[in-house]
């Protein structure tokens, strides 16, 4: 029995990943247009070195992290497909499923409590939607997959990468948010910065918006020359005129 249901689990995740990889492959074709509209957009700077050979393991690493996203997910398509398609519901495979399914949600439970004061709630309530939909996006592009309607396969493919786009469009800060998570594990951005502003043979704290290969976007409050007001200031400076400090 047990070897039955492992036959059946390699044939339903081969089917999984198929469509996994080509979906994140689009989705690292449209990555660049949503970084572009989202991240950049909300920060007010534009990098062309994006579109270098340099940079392309940014984009690698987006790849790779979706497909782990994806890994976690596959007890809880494994458990839907089972609740859509079979009728027994005490075999290995759908209690396995149904397991593992509960060990990411409690490990889920638990990173939420350690990080909780670190966490916007507003951003988590929108990765929520946003899961729900994968999901469901997931379990009827597995439909048509099955049912060989490869029709409805890649109009379903092709409504999820609009949709992502146009939510990307309506709510470029909750992704903005998501990027900058992502570029602060690579050191690609960081809260607290040390800047030397060359013009000014000075240093001041900022925040670093953004590292390509040769420059970087920062932002920092000066004092205004003559007075004791603040402003904002956005710069762009060589990378190697930025050191990150760290958070003790």
């Amino acid at each position: 029995m047990m070897k039955k249901d492992f036959f059946k689990l390699t044939a339903f995740t081969s089917k999984y990943f198929k469509f996994i990889i080509t979906f994140t492959l689009s989705f690292c074709a449209l990555c660049l247009f949503i970084f572009v509209i989202t991240y950049m957009r909300v920060n007010e700077f534009f990098s062309f070195e994006l579109l270098s050979f340099d940079n392309l393991w940014l984009f690698l690493f987006a790849f790779v992290y979706l497909l782990v996203f994806a890994f976690l997910a596959l007890p809880f398509n494994l458990v839907a497909h089972y609740i859509f398609y079979k009728k027994k519901k005490n075999d290995f495979l759908f209690l396995s499923s149904l397991s593992s399914a509960l060990i990411v949600f409690l490990s889920f439970l638990w990173v939420l409590n350690e990080k909780f004061d670190e966490i916007n709630l507003h951003w988590l309530a929108f990765c929520g939607f946003i899961a729900c939909i994968y999901l469901l996006f997931i379990g009827a592009c597995l439909c048509f997959y099955e049912r060989q309607n490869f029709k409805n396969f890649f109009i379903a493919v092709f409504a999820g990468l609009v949709l992502l786009v146009y939510m990307a469009i309506l709510f470029p800060h909750h992704f903005e948010t998501g990027f900058k998570r992502f570029l602060k594990t690579k050191g690609l951005s960081a809260k607290k910065v040390e800047i030397y502003l060359k013009d000014k043979q000075k240093f001041v704290i900022g925040e670093l918006v953004f590292r390509d290969s040769k420059f970087a976007y920062v932002r920092f409050k000066d004092t205004l020359q003559g007075l004791n007001d603040e402003k904002n200031i956005s710069k762009i400076v060589a990378i190697e005129n930025i050191s990150i400090i760290k958070d003790e």
